[in-house]
């Protein structure tokens, strides 16, 4: 599957260059303007129309968020910091 991506230059992702290539860009420039307004934004490299560009960007290039007291892992830092309110309420 061949995708073009126009980020200021051309892209193309064959399975020889990974997404994760482009992770050096801001995620400012991985999404652009439906519309006039501000929101929503479609996502460069999956089409998606979505209103939360940083949430979107993590689905993406996941972090990785571990618990220190279980062994709970996440992708996104506010799902780890829900996790230990919920979780572990008395650790502070």
């Amino acid at each position: 599957m061949l995708k073009t991506i126009k980020l200021g230059v051309t892209f193309s992702i064959t399975h020889n260059r990974e997404i994760r290539d482009l992770k050096c860009y801001k995620v400012s420039q991985l999404f652009e303007r439906v519309g006039t307004m501000d929101e929503p934004r479609r996502c460069v490299l999956c089409g998606k129309i979505v209103s939360n560009t940083r949430n979107h960007y993590y689905v993406h290039f996941p972090g990785q968020y571990s618990c220190t007291h279980c062994p709970a892992v996440y992708t996104r830092s506010d799902t780890l910091l829900l996790h230990m309110r919920t979780k572990h309420p008395t650790v502070t």
